[in-house]
């Protein structure tokens, strides 16, 4: 999808940048793909027990590797 110029300049939104779409009523607005903890809350899966920040990190890294092959 092309955006133009002067949109992407006031979003300030670069070339190959995600944006996302919400629709409301008979409305369709084009928005910045940013990266909120409301905006990925819920897509991880929750824990069965505590683990240290090491070890969530850990996982965390090999959960987007192995979602990236």
């Amino acid at each position: 999808m092309t955006i133009p110029r002067s949109l992407r300049d006031k979003f300030n939104l670069s070339v190959g940048d995600e944006v996302f779409f919400d629709a409301d009523k008979d409305m369709i607005r084009i928005k910045p793909a940013r990266l909120t903890l409301a905006s990925v809350y819920g897509s991880v899966r929750p824990l069965k027990k505590r683990l240290s920040y090491k070890k969530i990190r850990e996982i965390a890294i090999e959960e987007k590797v192995n979602a990236s092959r």
